[in-house]
């Protein structure tokens, strides 16, 4: 089954080489699927990089996610329009995703707008996956480091680990990545996972989850900082 979502117009005003608060109208509550309060910064490259979460009210999987970012100069003229999906492939009844969209490298982008445009069922992945967290150290990187075991019937492959960062509103502003080692975990089998990233200052919480080529983790909060 594939369900066609109306477009979503989320719209807020970014700042070069700083981080910025989203300016956003209000999502329609009666949507299935919602892109929740994004969030924009310009990167060292000089891209502008979009980020946030997607929300799954529906009581079925979903995958296939569109994602479409407007990039704008000072005048509203568009200068480049990308599409991506969620770093999940599968976000599941009920559940969220991150995803995280970048420009090229221009210094004109002021505005963005974000729209969702569709997504398709899919069957579920089981939440096999188990991670904990060891102890997160914050100074001019935050490192986190721990273990996950494949709690599920066959071997899994291609797993990535994510760090998602939080403010105090419960918005996505940071995204990190990790893959565990070994990659391929066995069945009750355990690996080790090292992420690094640069610290957000406005940043209240973080979680973790993971997805491999047929598992997922349940979203973890990471509560020794």
């Amino acid at each position: 089954m594939k369900a066609i979502l109306f477009a979503i117009l989320l719209v807020f005003s970014i700042f070069p080489a700083s981080l910025s608060w989203a300016q956003y109208t209000k999502s329609n509550d009666t949507l299935t699927v919602q892109i929740l309060t994004p969030y924009s910064y310009k990167a060292d490259d000089g891209s502008t990089v979009v980020i946030g979460e997607v929300q799954n009210k529906n009581n079925f999987p979903i995958t296939g996610v569109k994602i479409g970012v407007s990039f704008y100069d000072g005048t509203g003229k568009i200068l480049e329009y990308k599409t991506g999906t969620t770093l999940l492939k599968v976000i599941p009844a009920g559940g969220k995703a991150p995803f995280s969209i970048s420009s090229k490298q221009d210094p004109s982008i002021t505005d963005i707008s974000v729209n969702l445009t569709g997504f398709n069922s899919s069957t579920g992945k089981q939440q096999s996956l188990t991670i904990t967290p060891g102890t997160l150290e914050i100074s001019d990187q935050i490192i986190l480091s721990g273990t996950i075991i494949n709690g599920g019937t066959i071997l899994t492959s291609s797993t990535t680990i994510y760090l998602i960062s939080y403010d105090g509103f419960g918005r996505v502003v940071g995204i990190a990545t990790a893959t565990p080692q070994p990659d391929d975990i066995g069945i009750g089998k355990t690996s080790v996972f090292t992420i690094s990233s640069t610290p957000n200052s406005i940043t209240k919480s973080y979680k973790l989850v993971a997805e491999s080529d047929n598992y997922q983790s349940v979203l973890t909060d990471v509560t020794n900082v």
